[in-house]
């Protein structure tokens, strides 16, 4: 029981540090954000947060992380529920996302910054160009740059969408987002004859 009770105390700490952070990283750069304001706004001391966390940067790292290994168990998921089309995939993805809304807006908002969003985008790359490969007959080497190209785009709806509220549905975005894909790769392969 006592292990119980350390578990839901060290989640709900780090709960407090993330959402100490995230509120911060709204208002300041991430170099700028020290141990010192995430404690102050947490609520705890410096060594509780060094228990966790190395540093801001680790905190940042440690939320990466943490994000996409939930994309990737959504993903693997749906693979193992036979939803093997994107179509299918995008969705929950992006359902997350709204879900995570507070942090993916961070991460989609510098995107100089673009280590978390590079991240992500390889997750379903292969996806993207192996269907354009094959059904569009064009090179892999111009579907991973078109591939680039459409992602950067979404991740800029992504941002809009997500700091507008997620007014549309997670449904309706991924469609919107595969759309955009399809049609940027089928209009090429039109113009190529």
């Amino acid at each position: 029981m006592a292990e119980k009770k350390t578990d839901a105390r060290v989640r709900y700490t780090k709960l407090m540090i993330r959402n100490s952070f995230t509120s911060i990283l709204k208002e300041k750069a991430l170099a700028k954000v020290t141990v010192t304001d995430i404690c102050a706004r947490a609520g705890i001391n410096r060594a509780t947060f060094y228990s966790h966390y190395k540093d801001p940067m680790d905190l940042m790292e440690s939320l990466e992380n943490e994000l996409l290994e939930n994309i990737v168990d959504i993903i693997n998921d749906s693979l193992a529920s036979g939803e093997a089309e994107l179509q299918k995939i995008l969705p929950h993805i992006l359902s997350f996302i709204q879900k995570e809304a507070d942090i993916c807006l961070i991460f989609t908002s510098d995107l100089s910054n673009t280590g978390f969003v590079m991240r992500c985008l390889r997750l379903i790359e292969n996806r993207f160009v192996s269907t354009w490969t094959s059904r569009c007959k064009i090179s892999e080497e111009l579907a991973d740059e078109l591939y680039l190209y459409g992602a950067m785009g979404s991740v800029g709806l992504l941002h809009k969408w997500l700091y507008s509220g997620c007014p549309q549905s997670a449904e309706y975005m991924a469609d919107l987002i595969i759309r955009l894909f399809n049609e940027g790769a089928s209009s090429f392969n039109l113009h190529q004859h």
